[in-house]
């Protein structure tokens, strides 16, 4: 496979120590579409001097409200997706499993920079795990750099800690050509039963929620901070050391959002 050239918005990513996502209002931002976003989120730089949270007791930064506002925002996350189809699917109890598209785009620009796509799946419990597949904007061609899913194999194994442990697991990974390489795993706990007590987390009764992010041999190498409070949540998100697939830890981490924190288009 011919190796995709580095664009503008890729330099940006690999030079950034991690992003700072949070939801924002639509009406902050008028640039004209082909579609009407559902919702939409503004990614900022990790400033330097903040250190991501390994775990909710340790001296890492946790953002106000008011920090949040003075980062510069860089990228735009906008979901395209269908508020009827939404609501259907909510009749059948399936109101986290809806399709959508994330589109990448410079802030002050309607350009697709990257664009990742999820369809209906029922779930790796249910034997169909949810994915995003992400594909670079190069010129009027959609390239596919690679995919963050839901990772549920051995099944057994994995209904156990999903039931048992509230822990599910997503892996990022890069393609080239029809090779498939998985690069990292976010290992998400919702409850008590981690290395981490993320019990209520990301609530206002307790803000901090961490998430491990594993490299291939299962070692941690860097972590996602879920922060509730004052106003809707935020991601604080830590690259990986040496990371070449920033874009698709975005996307991973938009993946979970959907599937467990976001109740859906609005």
């Amino acid at each position: 496979m011919e190796e995709v050239p580095l664009q503008p918005i890729d330099v940006s990513l690999a030079t950034s120590r991690g992003v700072v996502v949070h939801q924002r209002f639509e009406n902050e931002d008028q640039q004209p579409l082909p579609y009407a976003p559902q919702v939409t989120y503004r990614v900022s730089r990790l400033p330097e001097d903040k250190l991501v949270r390994s775990d909710v007791s340790d001296a890492g930064w946790t953002p106000t409200s008011a920090e949040i506002d003075k980062l510069d925002k860089f990228l735009l996350l906008r979901e395209e997706s269908s508020l009827g189809l939404h609501i259907l699917l909510a009749l059948f109890g399936c109101h986290t499993l809806w399709p959508l598209t994330l589109h990448f785009v410079l802030d002050g620009t309607s350009n697709d920079v990257f664009v990742a796509r999820r369809p209906f799946q029922m779930s790796g419990f249910y034997g169909c795990p949810m994915r995003m597949d992400v594909d670079a904007v190069r010129g009027s061609e959609l390239v596919r750099i690679g995919c963050a899913r839901e990772y549920f194999s051995p099944y057994g194994a994995k209904c156990y800690v999903l039931c048992c442990l509230c822990t599910t697991y997503t892996d990022i990974d890069r393609c080239d050509g029809d090779a498939i390489a998985t690069r990292y795993t976010v290992r998400t706990n919702l409850c008590c039963c981690g290395r981490v007590n993320n019990c209520c987390g990301g609530t206002p009764g307790k803000r901090d929620a961490i998430y491990d992010i594993l490299a291939a041999g299962g070692n941690t190498v860097s972590h996602l901070h879920l922060v509730g409070g004052e106003w809707s949540r935020a991601f604080v998100l830590e690259f990986p050391p040496d990371s070449t697939a920033e874009d698709r830890v975005v996307t991973a981490l938009f993946q979970i959002q959907t599937a467990f924190f976001e109740p859906g288009p609005t």
